[in-house]
């Protein structure tokens, strides 16, 4: 093995209906990874967050991915959602 890359990632459980598991939690913002896109972000103040994923320029979310609660390490909340493209949607966070 070389490095990170030969690190074969597998789900952990399903949030909104898409195979998740904790993601990398030093690494902020989305980023591809071995089978899907890795979300992280900080937040003081949250006590929960939710990961919406937009059809490029539309108005309304197509899924509603809430981050579960072992995504979470002190105020960082980081998740792979498998099956994703990070080509094929835009997102945002709902706190």
């Amino acid at each position: 093995m070389t490095g990170r890359e030969d690190i074969i990632l597998v789900p952990t459980g399903k949030s909104g209906g898409f195979m998740v598991r904790p993601g990398d939690f030093g690494t902020y913002g989305a980023h591809m990874v071995r089978g899907g896109v890795n979300f992280t972000i900080h937040s003081a103040s949250a006590t929960e967050v939710t990961l919406l994923l937009y059809r490029p320029g539309k108005k309304r979310p197509y899924a509603r991915i809430p981050f579960p609660e072992h995504c979470r390490i002190g105020q960082v909340w980081a998740m792979i959602v498998f099956g994703l493209d990070i080509e094929d949607f835009e997102y945002a966070y709902s706190l």
